[in-house]
């Protein structure tokens, strides 16, 4: 059995060696330095992101659409929505603090998507379609080039430092016709793999986490690119073939009341590392 008077002796020995060190046993653990980011945001500071994740779309356009049976009979209406997959994304992104609380920042976003077309029939009995059927399309390259501001709040949640993001730019549709081919409403906006370019408005909110190691960051981003459908509503009646069904959709002078589309949604959730390229 070892003799209390050898612990007492170890006890007082180690305490003046902690003492020595400005260390108090108590206290010994949480001597570290807190992990933070305060270094990031200072005036002249330069980032680079690179994050990765997911980008779902809202409908490109709707349309009434009816098919034609035997002796020219057609079938109850229902609705056609034409939009891009759900799919991956990639991005990257340069920015500059302005001071503290602001920093400017050049973004670029690649999706590679395909067209797809939704035909709801509920409560009609549409031959060639089932309710919800869903049939992929050609291949829809999407480039996003932005310039957005980055907006910190008078705020600590601990290692978590979070921002608004605002800004605009460019969105750029790339058609790649394969096998599936276009849908028939896009065939007048792509035919022969045309490109389509519209202005497009960012908002958003995103976070920084900063490591343990080298001054990375976590990223976490959450955005929406609001921007103009890139297909046209035709103002005619436009009939096509699906699996030998003759499909008729109502111009849009008849659906603009209810299913014009004017305005779709690209929303992306992203997550990346952010990595200081100068640090003043």
């Amino acid at each position: 059995m070892i003799n209390r008077r050898y612990l007492h002796g170890f006890g007082i020995a180690a305490a003046l060696i902690l003492s020595g060190l400005g260390v108090s046993p108590a206290h010994a653990q949480s001597s570290r330095p807190r992990v933070n980011a305060d270094y990031l945001f200072h005036r002249g500071n330069v980032t680079l992101t690179l994050a990765a994740g997911g980008a779902a779309f809202t409908d490109f356009r709707q349309a009434q659409a009816r098919t034609l049976g035997a002796g020219s009979v057609a079938s109850p209406a229902f609705t056609r929505r034409v939009s891009a997959q759900t799919s991956t994304t990639g991005t990257a992104g340069l920015a500059v603090w302005l001071s503290p609380r602001t920093a400017i920042q050049l973004g670029m976003f690649y999706t590679p998507t395909r067209f797809r077309v939704i035909n709801e029939t509920p409560d009609a009995d549409v031959p060639a379609f089932d309710n919800g059927d869903t049939v992929q399309f050609a291949r829809l390259d999407i480039w996003n080039a932005d310039v957005s501001l980055l907006l910190r709040p008078p705020v600590a949640l601990g290692r978590v430092y979070p921002y608004a993001i605002l800004g605009g730019g460019v969105v750029r549709y790339q058609a790649r016709e394969d096998d599936a081919g276009l849908p028939p409403e896009a065939r007048a906006a792509f035919a022969g793999n045309k490109a389509r370019t519209q202005w497009s408005a960012v908002v958003g909110a995103g976070a920084v986490i900063p490591l343990q190691r080298k001054r990375l960051l976590l990223t976490f981003d959450l955005l929406d690119h609001l921007a103009r459908t890139p297909l046209t509503e035709s103002r005619s009646t436009t009939a096509f073939e699906v699996g030998g069904t003759t499909v008729v959709l109502s111009p849009a002078v008849e659906t603009s009341g209810s299913d014009g589309i004017v305005l779709t949604s690209h929303v992306r959730l992203v997550v990346g590392v952010t990595i200081p390229l100068r640090l003043q």
